[in-house]
């Protein structure tokens, strides 16, 4: 499975722009993905917590992609 952290709204939109770019390449579009979207200051702390838990009860995280600040990839 594939994790994606959004901040859609950062970069004045530029990181909702490369998720949607992302979501075209063809070894996305094959594997499964949980998409998490920031909606507050702080949430990404909350979503990271999910994340762990997620790994702790089995689930298999094969990338990780973060997509926040500028729109810069991590």
């Amino acid at each position: 499975m594939y994790v994606v952290i959004l901040k859609p709204q950062a970069g004045n939109g530029k990181a909702k722009k490369i998720f949607q770019q992302l979501q075209k390449q063809n070894f996305f579009r094959e594997g499964t993905y949980q998409l998490f979207v920031t909606e507050y200051e702080g949430h990404l702390e909350k979503i990271a917590e999910q994340i762990a838990l997620l790994a702790t009860i089995g689930a298999k995280i094969e990338l990780s992609i973060v997509i926040v600040g500028d729109g810069t990839m991590y």
